[in-house]
């Protein structure tokens, strides 16, 4: 049985920020995900076809740095080559992970030790701690006991996870979070777009030719393009199977070249829980409660003028600062 300080659900990058940042203030942590394998907004698929295979970015195609603590954790992980600059646009620097998007919150993952394929089902507050309940291999049993729970998944798993009366519930049903679609086609010859381009239509919010993303390289001759869809697209379609979301894309973005589009190999994913909307928590980037509960995220941020990445990366910091700045009782032992 797992006793711990801090139990994190959620390794995505508010999630993994978190945990790095508490356990560098010697906090006792364990973090896990429902996952295989970590991602979050920085997830990559690869495609297996009968003669070709095909390694795309799902997640955020890439992303910026705005904060002056961001582009510092930005270049250290540029050091480490987990990270590389990509092109600029509208006169801002991209970065993207290398060899691909998940290989940088699979090397926080690895330095934490997240435990992957862990559902958690329920959480329980006891009379000494919180006791966890979670979903492994098909069995569902009592997985660990925490003094504090920090929930850093999407605002309805969140609201999902919280208990039936918590004091928080109310507050995070009221975060705005929207769908999308995106999808990837991988073409015969390149098509006449820039690297990357936002918002050329109303149907597609952003496109990146991942061919000219460092450390890429595509069997055959392909050449890859992710397509996202705006917003009020993927929401009209949320419902829509993902052969007719990749047979409209391909329209959208066939409209935009002067060449045929020859598709060899595509993908749609839908995202539910993808863009977050103003939802007025800028001052503090997280919730708490005085039971032990906290709950982080790039939602809580959305106010600020700040990609996903960063949004999540600086509320998983700014929660970590206010519990470790919060005197905390003894670890507490597993009630028997």
């Amino acid at each position: 049985m797992i006793s711990t300080d801090v139990f994190v659900i959620g390794a995505g990058m508010a999630g993994l920020t978190l945990a790095m940042n508490l356990k560098q203030q010697g906090r006792q942590v364990v973090c896990v995900d429902k996952a295989r394998g970590s991602g979050g907004r920085l997830s990559s698929k690869r495609v297996q076809g009968t003669d070709l295979s095909v390694s795309f970015d799902l997640g955020a195609l890439s992303f910026s740095a705005s904060s002056s603590q961001f582009q510092q954790s930005v270049n250290q992980w540029c050091e480490t080559g987990h990270l590389q600059p990509w092109v600029s646009h509208g006169g801002v620097m991209q970065y993207v992970g290398c060899p691909r998007s998940s290989s940088l919150t699979r090397y926080l993952a690895d330095q934490i030790g997240v435990q992957f394929s862990v559902r958690v089902t329920a959480i329980v507050k006891g009379e000494n701690n919180w006791s966890i309940y979670c979903e492994k291999d098909g069995h569902e049993s009592l997985y660990a006991y925490a003094n504090e729970i920090v929930l850093a998944c999407p605002a309805p798993q969140s609201y999902a996870l919280l208990p039936s009366d918590h004091s928080l519930k109310s507050v995070i049903k009221e975060t705005n979070i929207h769908a999308q679609w995106v999808a990837m086609f991988a073409t015969s010859e390149r098509l006449s777009v820039p690297d990357m381009m936002s918002n050329p239509n109303e149907a597609i919010h952003r496109i990146s030719y991942e061919n000219t993303k460092p450390q890429r390289s595509f069997d055959h001759g392909l050449h890859v393009y992710c397509v996202q869809a705006s917003r009020q697209w993927s929401e009209s379609r949320l419902e829509y199977s993902k052969d007719k979301v990749v047979y409209e894309l391909a329209n959208e973005l066939s409209e935009l070249c002067p060449e045929p589009l020859i598709i060899k190999s595509d993908y749609a994913h839908r995202w539910l829980y993808s863009q977050g909307s103003d939802n007025g928590h800028v001052n503090s980037g997280f919730m708490s409660s005085e039971d032990g509960i906290y709950i982080c995220g790039d939602t809580l941020l959305s106010g600020l003028d700040v990609g996903g990445v960063e949004a999540a990366f600086l509320s998983g910091c700014a929660l970590a600062k206010f519990m470790c700045k919060v005197d905390k009782p003894a670890m507490a032992e597993p009630l028997t």
